[in-house]
């Protein structure tokens, strides 16, 4: 087991500096000439295709900029961001997607009315606030997360389809198909091990203590089927888990015969089989085991919000931003979700500072959103001491050196990392902004 954790570590920091292995140096970006300074007989560009935009007024929100003062502070940002700031106040992330929608409209409206009429008197100095007796509710990305817990990603992703006008579930469609490749290859790993290994030739006392413990009933599957279905039926985290864990119980004492007290002592201080065989497999889980990873939790929500409140993101922002230019952005996305999820361990607060660190380098938001599922929602379960690995290591009581064995995790990242190109053959490598159109370039310009 020693020996598992450690190769595991081994590919962790492999997987880290993957990014310097793969990438290569893209050319300094040259400005944009200005009117006059084109060669008057050079050769024009061919126009590009347009990137796939989600909707003109998303990227007029954008670009368009305007102050905010939020939480006494008075700051700058763009439409877009303050927009999702406002749905994330205004309106709960589980509402549907037109719901959401129609308040951004609203939220859009009422920001653009205020501001053509030369905004309030209570703040001269900003465009809008967060106080809803003046303007409208705002909260913060930081702020958010830590409402939503688990399903920050997901609504996250949601807000910002409502306020960009993107489609939600072409995204998931993108994430399903680049996530084929690793998954085949998962189920032959495990298919290979499964049969190198048998269970029946590693520990035949292991099926009949089962057999002769438990009743091996399809009953048994049907709270892990809730687990799975409810959530693409919308069906909220909280109730999903909550249903799933009474189905548990009622199959607990109908099919497998224990006892309310069992069940209870169980869930509280984890299931501990008399049989020795049945012990080294199954022993684990409870509230009590998860109490270092509420430790973990209260940590990492001091980390970010000492970061954002120092503002010791802007220099990470720079040279986060510096390394997308030379290796891509993807491999930066890499780099930046290990080093987040090895420090913050957090999956949530990991994909919120890709988000923050390399949001410049991007043109489409629904790339920057694939790269992050594409890595550090995936990477945070791959760090031993982060939330994300941690509580599943502790809930089945498996040692660290099972990270080994999560393939799905490390493959989906290393196969996104070499075929990126035909999920986005035009923002595949370099983050510099494409030529401006219609424009034509210096002679010699790259």
């Amino acid at each position: 087991m020693g020996r598992h954790f450690a190769l595991s570590l081994i590919l962790i920091f492999l997987l880290f500096f993957l990014p310097w292995l793969w990438g290569e140096p893209t050319r300094a970006v040259q400005e944009e000439p200005p009117a006059g300074d084109t060669e008057p007989d050079g050769e024009e560009e061919p126009p590009e295709a347009p990137p796939e935009e989600p909707s003109a007024a998303a990227s007029i929100d954008k670009n368009r900029k305007l102050n905010i003062l939020a939480g006494g502070q008075l700051r700058q940002t763009d439409m877009e961001s303050y927009l999702m700031g406002v749905v994330r106040a205004e309106m709960p992330a589980a509402f549907e997607l037109e719901a959401l929608k129609a308040q951004a409209v609203a939220a859009r409206t009422y920001t653009l009315h205020k501001m053509q009429n030369g905004g309030s008197a209570n703040h001269p100095e900003a465009d809008a606030c967060d106080d809803i007796t003046c303007c409208q509710a705002y909260l913060s990305q930081e702020e958010a997360a830590q409402n939503w817990g688990d399903q920050a990603p997901a609504w996250e992703e949601k807000v910002r389809a409502a306020v960009t006008g993107t489609d939600l579930y072409r995204n998931v469609g993108r994430m399903l198909r680049t996530g084929a490749l690793p998954t085949l290859l998962t189920l032959g790993a495990y298919l290979v091990l499964s049969q190198l290994h048998p269970l029946s030739q590693v520990d035949g006392a292991v099926l009949s203590a089962l057999s002769d413990r438990f009743v091996l009933s399809w009953w048994t599957l049907l709270p892990a089927a809730v687990m799975f279905l409810l959530p693409l039926l919308k069906v909220p985290i909280q109730w999903t888990i909550l249903i799933s864990s009474g189905l548990s119980a009622v199959i607990a004492a109908l099919v497998q015969g224990f006892s309310p007290a069992e069940i209870l002592s169980a869930a509280w201080g984890g299931y501990r089989p008399e049989d020795p065989a049945l012990a080294a497999v199954l022993s684990g889980g409870g509230v009590t085991s998860m109490a270092s990873s509420y430790v973990i939790v209260v940590l990492t929500g001091l980390y970010s919000g000492l970061l954002e409140g120092t503002g010791a993101l802007t220099p990470l922002s720079v040279r986060a931003r510096a390394l997308a230019d030379r290796t891509g952005r993807f491999p930066a996305m890499i780099a930046v979700s290990v080093l987040c999820a090895a420090v913050l361990c957090n999956q949530a607060v990991t994909s919120m500072m890709g988000a923050q660190l390399l949001e410049s380098a991007y043109d489409d938001r629904e790339e920057l959103a694939m790269d992050i599922e594409n890595s550090g929602i995936l990477i945070a379960g791959l760090i031993p001491w982060s939330i994300a690995c941690s509580i599943p290591l502790a809930m089945l009581g498996a040692g660290n050196g099972a990270i080994l064995y999560a393939f799905l995790l490390w493959l989906i990242p290393i196969c996104y990392l070499g075929t990126k190109k035909k999920f986005y053959p035009q923002n595949g490598h370099p983050s510099s902004p494409p030529p401006s159109r219609g424009g034509k370039k210096k002679r010699g310009e790259p």
